[in-house]
Protein backbone atom coordinates (compact mmCIF):
# COMPACT_ATOMS: atom_id res chain seq x y z
CA UNK A 1 0.00 0.00 0.00
CA UNK A 2 1.80 3.50 -0.93
CA UNK A 3 1.29 5.91 1.08
CA UNK A 4 0.65 9.57 0.70
CA UNK A 5 2.62 12.19 2.27
CA UNK A 6 2.12 15.70 2.54
CA UNK A 7 4.44 18.61 3.37
CA UNK A 8 3.36 20.76 6.49
CA UNK A 9 2.83 23.38 4.06
CA UNK A 10 0.22 21.74 2.01
CA UNK A 11 -1.39 20.47 4.88
CA UNK A 12 -1.54 23.95 6.72
CA UNK A 13 -3.27 25.23 3.20
CA UNK A 14 -5.63 22.27 3.25
CA UNK A 15 -6.86 23.36 6.58
CA UNK A 16 -7.22 26.83 5.85
CA UNK A 17 -9.23 26.11 2.75
CA UNK A 18 -11.16 23.99 5.41
CA UNK A 19 -11.42 26.03 7.92
CA UNK A 20 -12.20 29.17 5.37
CA UNK A 21 -15.20 26.87 3.80
CA UNK A 22 -17.06 26.02 7.02
CA UNK A 23 -16.88 30.20 7.98
CA UNK A 24 -18.21 30.77 4.81
CA UNK A 25 -21.57 27.82 4.72
CA UNK A 26 -21.82 29.97 8.69
CA UNK A 27 -21.96 33.34 7.26
CA UNK A 28 -23.91 31.88 4.17
CA UNK A 29 -26.83 30.78 6.34
CA UNK A 30 -27.22 33.61 7.93
CA UNK A 31 -30.15 35.55 6.39
CA UNK A 32 -29.08 38.93 7.35
CA UNK A 33 -25.06 38.23 6.37
CA UNK A 34 -24.24 41.14 4.81
CA UNK A 35 -22.30 41.54 1.46
CA UNK A 36 -18.98 42.43 2.98
CA UNK A 37 -19.51 39.13 5.41
CA UNK A 38 -19.90 37.14 2.10
CA UNK A 39 -17.05 38.46 0.27
CA UNK A 40 -14.86 38.65 2.95
CA UNK A 41 -15.44 35.06 3.46
CA UNK A 42 -15.32 34.22 -0.08
CA UNK A 43 -11.59 36.05 -0.10
CA UNK A 44 -10.37 33.64 2.51
CA UNK A 45 -11.38 30.42 0.52
CA UNK A 46 -9.45 32.45 -2.27
CA UNK A 47 -6.41 32.97 -0.50
CA UNK A 48 -6.26 29.79 0.71
CA UNK A 49 -6.78 27.96 -2.58
CA UNK A 50 -3.97 30.38 -3.54
CA UNK A 51 -1.74 29.56 -1.03
CA UNK A 52 -2.22 25.88 -2.35
CA UNK A 53 -1.16 26.33 -5.63
CA UNK A 54 -4.10 27.45 -7.62
CA UNK A 55 -3.25 30.38 -9.65
CA UNK A 56 -5.42 30.66 -12.44
CA UNK A 57 -9.17 31.80 -11.55
CA UNK A 58 -10.78 28.71 -13.65
CA UNK A 59 -9.02 26.49 -11.91
CA UNK A 60 -10.43 28.20 -8.45
CA UNK A 61 -13.86 28.13 -9.96
CA UNK A 62 -13.58 24.53 -10.42
CA UNK A 63 -12.78 24.05 -7.11
CA UNK A 64 -15.32 25.86 -5.80
CA UNK A 65 -18.01 24.10 -7.73
CA UNK A 66 -17.16 20.97 -6.29
CA UNK A 67 -17.81 22.65 -2.63
CA UNK A 68 -20.64 24.86 -4.18
CA UNK A 69 -22.29 23.70 -7.17
CA UNK A 70 -24.77 26.27 -7.03
CA UNK A 71 -21.64 29.25 -6.05
CA UNK A 72 -22.29 32.68 -7.14
CA UNK A 73 -19.53 33.11 -9.84
CA UNK A 74 -19.55 36.79 -9.56
CA UNK A 75 -18.45 36.97 -5.79
CA UNK A 76 -16.34 34.28 -6.24
CA UNK A 77 -14.88 36.33 -8.79
CA UNK A 78 -14.11 39.43 -6.88
CA UNK A 79 -12.82 37.22 -4.41
CA UNK A 80 -10.30 35.86 -6.33
CA UNK A 81 -9.02 39.96 -7.91
CA UNK A 82 -9.20 40.69 -4.31
CA UNK A 83 -6.73 37.52 -3.31
CA UNK A 84 -4.77 38.12 -5.71
CA UNK A 85 -4.25 41.65 -6.21
CA UNK A 86 -0.45 42.28 -6.04
CA UNK A 87 0.65 38.69 -6.92
CA UNK A 88 3.03 37.83 -9.24
CA UNK A 89 2.37 34.88 -11.28
CA UNK A 90 4.60 33.88 -14.17
CA UNK A 91 2.66 34.96 -17.32
CA UNK A 92 2.06 32.25 -20.22
CA UNK A 93 4.07 33.15 -23.13
CA UNK A 94 1.76 33.37 -26.63
CA UNK A 95 4.11 32.52 -28.55
CA UNK A 96 5.23 29.01 -27.05
CA UNK A 97 2.64 26.69 -28.48
CA UNK A 98 3.71 23.79 -26.16
CA UNK A 99 3.22 25.95 -23.49
CA UNK A 100 -0.21 27.45 -24.44
CA UNK A 101 -1.40 23.78 -25.47
CA UNK A 102 -0.50 22.57 -22.10
CA UNK A 103 -2.22 25.23 -20.37
CA UNK A 104 -5.66 24.78 -22.31
CA UNK A 105 -5.58 21.63 -21.47
CA UNK A 106 -4.98 21.64 -17.89
CA UNK A 107 -8.08 24.47 -18.04
CA UNK A 108 -10.19 22.09 -20.33
CA UNK A 109 -9.99 18.82 -17.82
CA UNK A 110 -11.18 21.09 -14.97
CA UNK A 111 -13.70 22.38 -17.04
CA UNK A 112 -14.73 18.32 -17.97
CA UNK A 113 -13.91 17.17 -13.98
CA UNK A 114 -16.53 20.07 -12.81
CA UNK A 115 -19.57 18.56 -15.80
CA UNK A 116 -19.26 20.87 -18.14
CA UNK A 117 -19.18 18.26 -21.28
CA UNK A 118 -20.44 20.73 -24.35
CA UNK A 119 -17.50 21.55 -26.76
CA UNK A 120 -18.55 24.95 -27.82
CA UNK A 121 -19.05 25.47 -23.71
CA UNK A 122 -15.75 24.05 -22.65
CA UNK A 123 -13.81 26.10 -25.78
CA UNK A 124 -15.53 28.88 -24.58
CA UNK A 125 -14.27 28.44 -20.90
CA UNK A 126 -10.83 27.50 -21.68
CA UNK A 127 -10.79 31.08 -23.96
CA UNK A 128 -12.36 33.02 -21.11
CA UNK A 129 -9.76 31.48 -18.98
CA UNK A 130 -6.90 31.71 -20.74
CA UNK A 131 -7.74 35.83 -21.79
CA UNK A 132 -6.86 36.16 -17.82
CA UNK A 133 -3.37 35.67 -18.81
CA UNK A 134 -3.18 36.82 -22.52
CA UNK A 135 -6.35 39.49 -23.32
CA UNK A 136 -5.85 39.60 -26.83
CA UNK A 137 -5.99 35.82 -27.71
CA UNK A 138 -8.66 34.88 -29.83
CA UNK A 139 -11.38 32.25 -29.69
CA UNK A 140 -9.28 30.41 -32.89
CA UNK A 141 -5.84 30.53 -30.83
CA UNK A 142 -7.51 28.75 -28.15
CA UNK A 143 -8.89 26.30 -30.35
CA UNK A 144 -5.31 25.76 -31.84
CA UNK A 145 -3.73 25.51 -28.50
CA UNK A 146 -6.46 22.70 -27.44
CA UNK A 147 -6.26 20.41 -30.48
CA UNK A 148 -2.27 21.22 -30.88
CA UNK A 149 -2.90 22.42 -34.17
CA UNK A 150 0.32 23.50 -36.01
CA UNK A 151 2.72 21.70 -33.20
CA UNK A 152 4.65 18.53 -34.45
CA UNK A 153 6.12 16.32 -32.16
CA UNK A 154 9.17 14.42 -33.83
CA UNK A 155 8.18 10.85 -32.67
CA UNK A 156 10.71 8.74 -30.67
CA UNK A 157 13.54 6.60 -33.15
CA UNK A 158 13.98 4.27 -30.16
CA UNK A 159 13.54 0.72 -31.78
CA UNK A 160 11.52 -0.27 -29.26
CA UNK A 161 8.89 2.43 -29.15
CA UNK A 162 8.87 2.39 -33.02
CA UNK A 163 8.04 -1.29 -32.58
CA UNK A 164 4.99 0.02 -30.58
CA UNK A 165 3.67 2.22 -32.41
CA UNK A 166 3.88 -0.23 -35.72
CA UNK A 167 2.28 -2.71 -33.43
CA UNK A 168 -0.44 -0.49 -31.82
CA UNK A 169 -1.02 1.07 -35.70
CA UNK A 170 -2.15 -2.40 -36.70
CA UNK A 171 -4.25 -2.75 -34.11
CA UNK A 172 -6.27 0.40 -34.64
CA UNK A 173 -6.63 -0.63 -38.32
CA UNK A 174 -7.77 -4.28 -37.03
CA UNK A 175 -10.30 -2.41 -34.88
CA UNK A 176 -11.54 -0.25 -37.46
CA UNK A 177 -12.54 -3.60 -39.94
Amino acid sequence: EKVHRKSKERAAAEKRIEDAWAKFNKVMTVPSASGAAQIGAAVEIAKAYYDLGVVRFSEFMAAVRKNAPDADKKLFREAWKQATAGQETEKLDPTDKEELSKAAREIQREMVESGMTDREQVIDAVHEALQEEIPELTRRQAMDALSRYGIFQRQSQDEIEKLIRGMNSEILKLSQI
